[in-house]
């Protein structure tokens, strides 16, 4: 209808929510597409607001990719923008994003940081979902650096947490399964990563990073032939989806040391942390 009438800001609008429907079922290229196209006709969106969600979500979609520089840019545009906007809600989103990146990249300091923001701004907003997930990405963070004792206080809380939301972050399922395979209780962590791949069904991305946390609990479960075929099925699905960057050959490595940082990414990581995160 927007074509039809020739409003440039009807179809704009439209292709923003068809790309973040496309990012959450798996079609990757037509959601990073679909927001790149919105972000170079910034003229046409309604609100400075929705500019900035706008690259907050495109941000989740490099970091799908791997794109980890591009995420934190874009994420950081986003963040500037709502600080602008004395936006704390959208605040406490994009922070988490950040954070979520920073960990997968094995920048544990600076995504408890970035997630302790998110927490602050959270609070500010009376966002009691945004609280509850930050204790999830606080407690990976603490897990994956080996803090165990807070890390089950964080994820405790999280999970009791949760059973007041219908609709919550996904990975929180990840971390909690994460967590008990560190802790060595493998039984948990496998109820875990059960009910996340039963909670994902739909969700290709968050199912194929599911399948990958299982295929590391296979090894520590002394497992390899589970190893190989949830690493093979995450694979596939990696694959369908268009996110080359995230199939494995090899055995599944712990989260946060899977991706051996480029040059530039560095750079792109290490001026945001300079120039904003260092600040708070």
């Amino acid at each position: 209808m927007g074509e039809k009438l020739g409003d440039a800001a009807i179809v704009l609008n439209a292709t923003q929510n068809l790309a973040t429907i496309d990012s959450l079922l798996g079609r990757n290229a037509r959601a990073l597409e679909g927001y790149e196209k919105c972000l170079a006709r910034p003229e046409y969106f309604d609100t400075r607001r929705d500019h900035a969600k706008a690259l907050s979500n495109v941000a989740m979609v490099y970091g799908d990719f791997a794109r980890f520089g591009e995420s934190v840019a874009a994420q950081a545009k986003a963040i500037k923008m709502f600080e602008e906007l004395a936006l704390p809600f959208n605040l406490a989103i994009a922070w988490i994003g950040m954070g979520d990146v920073f960990t997968e990249i094995g920048y544990f300091s600076e995504a408890r940081a970035a997630v302790e923001v998110a927490r602050r701004c959270a609070a500010e907003a009376g966002f009691g979902k945004a609280l509850v997930t930050a204790l999830f990405y606080l407690g990976d963070v603490a897990c994956l650096q080996g803090d165990m004792g807070e890390a089950r206080e964080l994820v405790k809380a999280g999970v009791a947490g949760l059973q007041e939301y219908e609709v919550y972050d996904l990975a929180c399922h990840e971390i909690a399964a994460r967590f008990y395979r560190r802790a060595g209780e493998l039984d948990e962590a496998a109820r875990r990563v059960a009910c996340g791949l039963t909670a994902a069904e739909g969700f290709p991305n968050v199912y194929a990073r599911m399948l990958q946390e299982r295929a590391r609990l296979a090894i520590a479960e002394g497992e390899p032939a589970a190893e190989v075929r949830c690493r093979r099925e995450a694979n596939a699905i990696f694959e369908r989806t268009g996110l080359g960057a995230r199939v494995r050959a090899k055995p599944v490595v712990e989260y946060g040391a899977m991706f051996p940082l480029d040059r530039t990414t560095k750079a792109a990581v290490e001026s945001f942390i300079r120039k904003s995160l260092e600040k708070r």
